[in-house]
Order: structure tokens, then sequence, then C-alpha cells
């Protein structure tokens, strides 16, 4: 009876070790994923510090009370827009990769993979047969076992059997911001088209007059303004030489 207690004794002290070491270890690859990665993103923000970057909202604007004229607010220039051309934007959800920190973070608690998520607000395609991207948005969500975006529908909240709250405000969120972004290019919301509607929660559809940027309205001041600088940049050239 002493031998079979003593081994039940050493039994489950082994296993205990054992459990303990598989945590520690866990813990450990986890921990050096994220200081990995934390170093790699510090090294890459170090090597972009001192390059130019795209202000956000450099191209916002509005239209004229005819909506035939559209005027950015940062510098101030003024492009016509098409009177009788009108194009697209439609709201398409991908998967962009993975949020490794995160994820690293996300694990260590027991929870799942952070996923990287975009929602890109796709043109139509022009007459060259190219789509491009109006606006784009990246937003975080927990990896969850056959759960997709089409989910988190708000209408669904209020029964909602999988705890999908956090990544709802997340996907909410980012629509909203889209939103936001494409109002101030001056995109509208209209209604998805009947295909989009029946598939997705967040299929959105948008459009504006097609803005013609290639064909600036130059006004007067900003012709004697820019005859100005010509004049001094010629003058400060002939007193160098």
């Amino acid at each position: 009876m002493g031998d079979f207690i003593m081994g039940y004794i050493i039994g489950g002290t082994l296993k205990l070790i054992f459990r303990l070491t598989r945590f520690l270890l866990r813990i450990a690859w986890w921990l050096t994923i994220f200081v990995v990665l934390s170093l790699g993103a510090g090294v890459l923000t170090l090597a972009k510090a001192g390059q130019t970057k795209t202000e956000e909202g450099a191209d916002f604007g509005d239209y004229s009370e005819d909506r035939e004229i559209w005027k950015t607010r940062k510098t101030g220039l003024t492009y016509p827009c098409s009177s009788t051309d009108i194009e697209y934007c439609d709201v398409q959800a991908t998967v962009a990769g993975q949020y490794w920190r995160r994820t690293a973070i996300s694990r260590l608690m027991r929870m799942g993979a952070i996923w990287r998520y975009r929602f890109d607000a796709v043109v139509d395609k022009s007459a060259e047969d190219v789509a491009s991207i109006a606006a784009t948005v990246q937003f975080p969500q927990e990896a969850k076992v056959n759960i997709t975006l089409d989910h988190l529908d708000p209408a669904a909240a209020a029964s909602d059997p999988y705890g999908l709250g956090q990544n709802r405000e997340q996907a909410i969120a980012a629509l909203d911001h889209l939103d936001w972004v494409l109002t101030n290019r001056g995109w509208t919301l209209t209604e998805p088209s009947e295909n989009e509607a029946n598939a997705h929660w967040y299929a959105r559809r948008y459009s504006r007059p097609v803005i013609l940027w290639s064909d600036p309205i130059i006004t007067a001041a900003q012709s004697a303004e820019a005859g100005l600088a010509l004049e001094s940049s010629a003058s400060t050239s002939t007193d160098t030489t």
C-alpha cells in the first residue's frame, strides 16, 4: 500500500512538473516572438525616420453650391466636376495578414490570433479595365473558429451566441472611419447593388461626380502669384550670374 501511495505521489509530481514546464515554455516562446517583432518594428521605424509621409486628408475638400467645382481645403486649389459622368465605389473586405505582436500577447492569454482585416472602397473599373481604391482602413479581429465578418452584423448583436462584441465594435468603428474619409473626399452614400446588399451587412455603395484632377481651375489671383514667383526666381538667377 505504501509503495502504491509513493508511486501515486511521484507520478503526480512528474505530471505537475511536465505541465509547469510546458506552460513556462509556452510563455517563453510567445514572449520571444513579441520581443523580436518589437525590435524589428523599432528598427523599421528608425529606418523610416525623416522620410516624407503623405498627410491623410490632403485631398479633403468641399463642393461648390452647384456641385460643379471641388475645392481642396489644404491647398485651396479648385477643380471642375463633370456634369454627366458619375463614378461609384463599393466597400469590400479582405484579410490583409496578421498582427504578430498582438497575436503573441493574445496567445499568452489563451485567446485567438489577431488578424488584420481591411475595408476597401473599390472604384468601378474604368474604360482601361483598371480598378482603383478610393479609401482603405485596417482593423483587428480575433480569430474564432468558423466566424467571419458576416457574423458581426449589428442586427444580430442582441442574439449573439458567440460573444463577438469586441470584434463587432472594431469592424463598425472601421466602417464609420471609412465613411468619414470618403465623405471628406466628396463621396455620397447611395444604395448598394442588389447582389451586394444580399451578400454582406457592411456592403455600402458611394458615388460622386468625376473630379477632373488633370484640369485645375487657375484663378486670377493664383495666376498673378505664379507670375510673381517666376519673376522672383528669374531675378535671383540673374543676380547670381
